[in-house]
């Protein structure tokens, strides 16, 4: 490997200077030419006379067709591999994880112009495996020191080894500097952004005409995980498929009660939708509403308040003084009611439905949400409203007591989210939403050629642990643990042309060893406890290397690190934007509760920190 990064300064340098940092023994040759060319450019014209009548000479023309047949041959001879460069070494951002998606799309598609990387016999690159590490920070390589942040890369030979890392200093030379995805106050899924790659204009067209044909089914539709918690949603149990995964999530809703599987006659989809006036802190539960997927009420319900109400909002929630008068169903009743009627394997249709599991304090896995289904005219994260959807759509006025006074129906709003569901099945993934992304797996797979066969490996719940394949040749398998993980991978090489998968035990181990990292009472063991986990890495990743074939890309890249005290801030940022949407006196709150500009700032440093990561590329030759 080699890395080339331009600088004017450089080239202006007296000959024979070399700008390049040398990965392997290949770029001797490179050198030896340039030394050629530089000496040949100082011969006096009596060498030129000379070389003319060399070129006259047969023989001397023999010896020329050999040396080129030589080059031809060595360059035949050459294994796949790769150089780093960077354009512009000036340039203040690292390189995203959409860099290290549009590299597997070059390989597979050679197609993608990469500004960062240049491949050499890139055709010959017949895999790729992409491991994704949670934990492991550019603290544990580069330290307290802080390094030349000009260069976006640092190579490993100036690094000091570690034991219990060494795998990475005996396959790679580069440490890359890498940016998470996210913006100064969020951070984003790495997985999505790994997976989803933008499209042309060109692209969206063709690919909205194919979709409007492709049939899907409700499923499709239902939120993933990374889904569930980038918008609020509490999180079912489902989803935490070991003891690890429970002690590591950061829950704040330890308090919620959840949907069980049970068997029941009827329909397996709902709808619901609830109407809230306002107390003095929060606000309260006044109507639900539940209808089944034939558009029938299944229940629909005045509530009694909870909290003194300051502000019935009747304008919007329809609720009046008088409706709730004599009104004895509590919160509680029509919470128990919804579990008697609601398995967790049903799915609950809604829009913006957070809100309503939020307040009803209900977590429920399988959520069709009509904001998330279709798009605003902006784009996320902007959402669209049920009213303007129905309108557009289903060419239905909704919510018109808005005008009059007498506010919304849950109701009516309930079955508007289910006709907008049933008319999305109908037209397509596609309808409804502004096109500008495909899957990685799709974009990879072009019908006129052999189809790649990709495989993911994570953590978040797949139906029956193991997927089926897609019709972009993509398969999900459920991994329990890192062990599961890398014996997934190991059995499966052989068969998917790109696998990518999600390694986190040292998240875990990390999180889990929080509590006795400060006690000095017995450093010395701590120490060695620490350093368990980070053997444990560099086991699971040898293994992972030693099962893959020559010439297959192998690439390591870290995740951000999501704190429990990043999910707390941005915790009270949403729920003071939210008091401040509704128009609750924001100066009545504690201070815990309110927002200003100190927690900002300390919300993007730490944001900042999370979004340092990095990423290790090599591609395997056997020795």
């Amino acid at each position: 490997m080699v890395y080339h990064e331009h600088d004017n300064n450089d080239i202006s340098n007296a000959a024979g200077t070399d700008n390049v940092i040398h990965g392997s023994s290949e770029s001797s040759g490179v050198n030896k030419s340039m030394d050629t060319s530089i000496n040949n450019d100082e011969q006096t014209g009596s060498d030129s006379m000379t070389n003319k009548r060399k070129m006259n000479d047969p023989s001397e023309n023999g010896d020329k067709d050999k040396k080129v047949h030589k080059k031809k041959l060595r360059r035949l001879m050459e294994s796949p591999g790769f150089e780093l460069v960077w354009e512009n070494p000036k340039r203040s951002k690292a390189l995203s994880v959409s860099s290290i998606r549009d590299m597997i799309v070059h390989i597979f598609n050679d197609s993608e112009h990469l500004s960062w990387i240049k491949f050499r016999k890139s055709s010959e690159i017949k895999k790729v495996v992409v491991c994704l590490v949670s934990g492991l920070t550019r603290q544990d390589f580069l330290g307290g020191e802080k390094q030349d942040l000009g260069k976006h890369y640092v190579p490993l030979k100036d690094i000091p080894k570690r034991d219990d890392l060494s795998f990475f200093h005996e396959n790679f030379e580069h440490l890359i500097k890498t940016v998470a995805p996210g913006d100064k106050e969020s951070l984003f899924s790495e997985i999505y952004a790994l997976t989803s790659v933008p499209l042309s204009k060109k692209e969206k067209r063709v690919l909205a005409a194919e979709e409007t044909n492709a049939k899907i089914t409700i499923l499709d539709l239902v939120l993933k995980k990374d889904e569930l918690l980038q918008f609020d949603y509490p999180i079912h149990s489902q989803f935490l498929d070991n003891d690890k995964d429970k002690e590591s999530f950061n829950d704040p809703c330890a308090d919620y009660v959840e949907t069980v599987e049970f068997d029941h006659e009827g329909s397996r989809i709902f709808s619901l939708d609830c109407e809230f006036c306002k107390s003095a802190t929060q606000k309260v539960l006044t109507r639900a509403s539940l209808v089944n997927f034939e558009g029938e009420v299944v229940l629909d319900t005045f509530v009694k308040p909870d909290e003194e109400i300051i502000d019935y909002v009747t304008k919007f929630s329809g609720i009046t003084p008088e409706l709730l008068e004599g009104v004895s169903t509590t919160i509680d009743d029509v919470r128990n009611k919804l579990l008697s009627i609601i398995s967790c394997s049903d799915v609950l249709i809604g829009h913006s439905l957070e809100s309503d599991l939020n307040i009803l304090k209900i977590r429920h896995p399988t959520i069709v949400d009509t904001a998330l289904c279709y798009d605003h005219t902006r784009g996320p994260p902007s959402k669209p409203s049920l009213k303007w959807l129905s309108k557009k759509y289903l060419q239905r006025d909704i919510q018109q007591g808005e005008a009059t006074g007498s506010g919304h129906s849950s109701v009516e709003d309930a079955k508007a989210a289910l006709d907008l569901i049933k008319l999305k099945i109908h037209e397509g993934m596609s309808f409804g939403k502004n096109v500008n992304e495909i899957p990685l797996f799709q974009k990879i797979n072009k019908p006129e050629e052999n189809k790649i066969n990709s495989l993911m490996v994570d953590y978040y719940h797949v139906p029956g642990k193991f997927g089926k394949e897609d019709k972009n040749h993509h398969t999900r398998i459920q991994s329990d643990d890192d062990a599961e993980t890398v014996r997934i991978v190991k059995e499966n090489v052989g068969n998917y042309d790109l696998i990518i998968s999600r390694l986190r035990s040292l998240q875990l181990d990390r999180k889990s060893q929080k509590g006795t990292s400060n006690d000095d009472s017995d450093s010395s063991a701590d120490s060695k406890v620490q350093a368990s986990p980070y053997k444990a890495l560099n086991t699971n990743l040898t293994e992972i290397y030693n099962t893959l074939p020559e010439n297959t890309a192998f690439v390591v890249s870290t995740c951000s690190e999501r704190t429990q005290e990043i999910d707390e801030m941005i915790k009270v940022k949403r729920n003071f934007q939210k008091l401040e949407r509704e128009g609750v006196d924001l100066a009545s709150l504690p201070k815990e509760q309110c927002w200003d500009f100190n927690k900002s700032v300390q919300l993007q440093q730490q944001i900042g920190i999370a979004r340092e990561t990095m990423c290790f590329l090599s591609i395997k030759q056997i020795r």
